[in-house]
């Protein structure tokens, strides 16, 4: 008897048949872990940074080794409290030169700042600037240089300094009754 609302659909179950062999399967008794691989690429990145600072340290020491060594003389040098470490004039093929950094002139007296450049052989030029209130210590400071770098002997620079306001002290306020 046939259910009339469930229709076959023409297909059967296949049986489940499974092929055992006779032959016995043998179970490893080794209860210890296998080791674990080594990690090398940590010690491979130490090895490669390990060598690139043994080469920048060889190629620093040939190239140190290839300047030419500085031997002291035995005239004793003026003691200099500002400016560049090389201030000398140097001589090439086109005339003396010297060498002017911002940090040779800029926050120094004005005066001071105008003898030293005098002395390298440089031709000053003032100019007042920015006023300042009084009292104020940036008075007579220079903030400006123009031109800075390699310079020729006789070439003109430009100072340019802070001033201290002279005009009239701006009135007292005074008490009204």
């Amino acid at each position: 008897m046939q259910n009339p609302r469930h229709r076959g659909t023409g297909t059967t179950v296949m049986p489940n048949v499974r092929m055992y062999s006779d032959d016995t399967t043998i179970l490893s008794t080794n209860t210890m872990q296998n080791p674990k691989p080594p990690v090398v690429w940590p010690w491979i990145a130490v090895v490669i940074l390990l060598s690139i600072t043994a080469l920048s340290l060889v190629v620093a020491l040939i190239i140190g080794a290839n300047k030419p060594a500085t031997t002291p003389s035995s005239q004793p040098q003026p003691n200099q409290s500002w400016g560049s470490a090389s201030p000398a004039p140097t001589s090439t093929s086109g005339g003396e030169t010297v060498v002017l950094l911002g940090s040779d002139v800029l926050d120094h007296n004005v005066a001071e700042a105008s003898t030293y450049l005098t002395g390298l052989g440089l031709t000053v030029v003032t100019q007042s600037g920015t006023t300042v209130p009084i009292n104020d210590p940036r008075a007579s400071l220079v903030y400006s240089a123009s031109p800075l770098g390699t310079l020729h002997v006789g070439d003109a620079v430009t100072l340019t300094y802070y001033v201290e306001d002279q005009g009239n002290p701006s009135p007292s306020p005074t008490p009204t009754p």
